[in-house]
């Protein structure tokens, strides 16, 4: 009886002791091998192309397409992978990645995808400047030059408002298109996304096409960058037609206030596409003058233009450092806090600092990438900025396609023209960024946990923001992406 109860105390101090045990939980670092290139990145070839897509009865047919960047090497397709930009972000938001896969991987031809809204873009005094290599020709353009207005205006809401119809309906059946097109080129065709275009991607491969098939019957593979359904779209929020309000200052408008014309029909309108024109005449005078002064009209303190580049984009400089490429830091600058990355960001957003002038005795700003060098490279980056007829922005990103977007369920159980997430099968590689918006690979169980039954690689890189996932110097990317190829039998 004694050596029972002995027994039961010694379970029981056990069982007490297993709460506070140090039980093990090993995690080994996630350590990237460095891509190996073939070629130089900067070598590989680009063209654009236009892709004829739907037809939506409000729109004038010439905006019924979408426009693909793509990148090749000289040699027969084995594989295209078509890439989705995220929110705000143009073909030219991938191009560095894009290249470095290209110039990796034998065979691979990488598509870019300017979404439809990309042709409201009036790219005249880009391309000018980009041909002539005077960025002042875009400065007048875009944001006037000694005192003088600028020559560009924003479309009149009034003439674009054929855009409240462009919801998510039309965007997959234009991607559907390039799918089409690219299975043309190549047997093999990847589909991929970075942050809201990784929920576009995925959502494709669920998609009810207009020929019946379901979208992941037409893709071997898909590939979701710093996003998924449940982080970057399909928040299953049924009212979301109704728009959203933040102190009563309107952030998405209602259906209804878009189809009446009573609200632009685009994101962001005072803001963009006004910001984005100014970070691109910049990149140009980083481009083309990158060690002269940057003028009056873009920098109230001495400041080279490389310098400006550099804090106009970096996310120590930014209001949104996770949305911002990591690049170096100021030389010789004058910084103080910036309390809005705090408020946005908290803990994120707390090194954050805004550049109010030039050091006593310091001639100008200058930068550096730092040591080690910073994940992006400043050069690198200011060259994607801007490119012929595409740059790395969306200047006018739908409103519709964004409210589609939030009402839907991560699970798509009962959505008409999508069958269930569940029966989605494609493999499926997640990478997340450490800094970015997938900070953990947990942050992939909304979409993971409703595709039971597929193959799910997911990995998250430490170290890097939203953007260095996409715009890294020999990016982590490019290793997976190729890895996971071999592992599935490519």
């Amino acid at each position: 009886m004694h050596r029972r109860r002995g027994l039961v105390l010694c379970g029981l101090a056990l069982v007490a002791l297993g709460g506070c045990l140090p039980i093990p939980r090993s995690r080994a670092p996630l350590t990237v091998p460095q891509p190996s290139y073939r070629m130089d990145p900067a070598a590989v070839s680009l063209d654009t192309f236009r892709v004829e897509g739907a037809l939506e009865p409000h729109t004038p047919r010439r905006y019924d397409a979408s426009s693909v960047v793509r990148l090749r090497a000289h040699e027969d397709a084995r594989a295209v992978l078509v890439l989705e930009p995220g929110l705000f972000g143009g073909a030219g938001s991938l191009e560095i990645l894009g290249r470095q896969l290209v110039a990796a991987i034998p065979g691979l031809q990488v598509w870019l995808v300017d979404r439809r809204s990309n042709a409201l873009e009036d790219h005249a005094g880009l391309d000018a400047a980009l041909r002539s290599g005077d960025p002042s020709i875009a400065l007048r353009s875009y944001l006037g030059e000694g005192g003088a207005p600028p020559t560009y205006a924003v479309p009149d809401r009034s003439r674009i408002g054929f855009m409240a119809y462009w919801g998510l309906d039309v965007h997959l059946r234009d991607l559907a298109a390039i799918i089409d097109r690219a299975h043309g080129v190549a047997p093999v065709v990847y589909l991929g996304g970075h942050s809201l275009g990784a929920s576009l991607a995925a959502l494709y491969t669920a998609y009810l096409r207009p020929d019946g098939r379901p979208g992941d019957a037409t893709v071997a593979g898909l590939v979701l960058l710093d996003g998924a359904p449940g982080r970057t779209g399909t928040f299953d929020l049924p009212d979301a037609k109704d728009g959203r309000s933040i102190f009563g200052l309107t952030v998405v408008p209602s259906i209804a206030e878009l189809e009446s014309g009573r609200a632009a029909p685009y994101l962001g309108p005072g803001l963009v596409p006004q910001r984005i024109l100014r970070s691109a005449v910049i990149s140009l005078y980083a481009r083309f003058a990158p060690d002269a002064l940057a003028p009056p009209e873009l920098a109230d303190y001495p400041v080279t233009d490389r310098a400006l580049a550099g804090i106009t984009a970096d996310a120590t400089y930014s209001e949104l450092p996770t949305f911002a490429p990591s690049l170096g830091h100021a030389v010789g600058a004058e910084t103080s806090g910036y309390v809005l990355p705090f408020l946005l960001e908290g803990a994120y957003g707390a090194a954050s600092r805004t550049v109010i002038g030039a050091l006593p005795g310091v001639r100008a700003v200058t930068w550096t990438a730092g040591e080690p060098p910073a994940p992006t490279d400043l050069r690198s980056y200011v060259l994607s900025v801007v490119g012929p007829g595409f740059d790395r922005a969306e200047w006018y990103f739908p409103a519709r396609l964004l409210i589609d977007l939030s009402a839907l369920p991560v699970g798509l159980e009962g959505v008409s023209g999508f069958e269930p997430a569940s029966a989605v099968h494609v493999p499926t590689l997640a990478i997340g960024a450490g800094n970015g918006m997938i900070r953990g690979r947990d942050g992939f169980d909304a979409y993971a946990n409703v595709r039971i039954g597929s193959s799910f690689t997911t990995y998250v890189v430490p170290g890097l923001t939203h953007i260095d996932l996409v715009s890294a110097r020999a990016a982590p990317v490019v290793t997976l992406f190729a890895h996971w190829l071999e592992a599935n039998g490519r």
